[in-house]
């Protein structure tokens, strides 16, 4: 087996990364590569805003902020 030199190896990454990124797929642990639509972000929109009025936020015991809508 011939072992690679570290140019070698790091040429073949880029070549993969390279035919990933023609192929459209994004970089493990990376964020979106496509940005959400505008109906998309309406609806998310619409959606916290609905979950905000039916669990309000509000102040426990110890007196910290609470915000169940979050969570819910």
């Amino acid at each position: 087996m011939r072992s690679c030199t570290l140019a070698e190896l790091e040429a073949a990454a880029r070549a993969a990364r390279l035919e990933r990124f023609r192929r459209g797929e994004p970089e493990p642990g990376k964020a979106r590569t496509r940005p959400r639509s505008p109906e998309k972000i309406e609806l998310l929109y619409k959606r916290f805003k609905d979950r905000l009025k039916r669990y309000p936020p509000y102040k426990d015991a110890d007196g910290f902020w609470v915000f169940p809508h979050l969570t819910a």
